[in-house]
């Protein structure tokens, strides 16, 4: 009987680290650098009203591992990813929308997003000792995260995406389970062991990227009092 290293993963990963905002401006015109209370910058003139950004990244709002879009106004958002799982055959989407409780020059911004995604849950096996694949299967659904966008620093347009959320699969974990049981037992007819049983499906799923972000641009104006 051949032994394969079971790895049957519940793929959707998303953080959160949740931050009080410090010293967040009220106005788009002349929000006050929250790094040095001495010091204001502002957006560049004839800043557009529309803003979005582009990134790479791990969890549902990337496909899994890949890239996300977005595109809106100075709050709301929607987001579109699309990704890869490695040893599986097929590109993940996910599509959705976030909203921003701080306004888009805020240095720290709490949000919270919900997505539908093609494999917010994805079961897969791979052979002892290779990359191949005996079984693999992905499971449709919504996400719902809490989260945060941290501007790298006080000028720069890159941001890191921390989520935290839970993901709900369409066929429920029960299915999930019932499904892995299943393969276990189409595997063992032809020869294979699997040895470890599903856990967590339903535990928080965490989720980090990078991103660009346009439409929200800070440029020094000069010395407070």
């Amino acid at each position: 009987m051949k032994t394969i290293h079971r790895t049957a993963i519940l793929i959707i990963p998303v953080i959160l680290i949740e931050f009080c905002c410090i010293h967040a401006q009220e106005t788009d015109q002349h929000p006050k650098n929250i790094y040095d209370s001495n010091q204001y910058y502002g957006p560049p003139e004839n800043e557009s009203e529309i803003m979005g950004g582009i990134g790479g990244g791990l969890g549902v709002p990337y496909g899994v591992i890949g890239s996300n879009f977005s595109i809106g106004n100075k709050l709301a958002t929607l987001d579109m990813g699309m990704g890869i799982i490695p040893f599986t055959d097929g590109l993940c989407f996910s599509i959705g929308g976030s909203f921003h409780f701080l306004n888009r020059y805020s240095g720290v911004r709490p949000k919270v997003s919900a997505f539908y995604s093609n494999a917010v849950a994805v079961l897969l096996s791979l052979e002892e000792g290779t990359f191949k694949s005996l079984y693999d299967e992905k499971f449709a659904g919504s996400a719902a995260y809490i989260g945060v966008d941290i501007r790298m620093s006080k000028t720069s347009n890159w941001c890191l995406d921390l989520n935290l959320g839970m993901v709900f699969p369409t066929v429920g974990f029960d299915e999930i389970e019932a499904r892995w049981e299943e393969a276990k037992n189409d595997l063992s007819n032809q020869g294979y062991i699997l040895e470890d049983e599903l856990k967590n499906l339903n535990s928080p799923k965490i989720s980090v990227g990078l991103r660009y972000s346009f439409g929200r641009s800070l440029i020094f104006k000069g010395v407070g009092q």
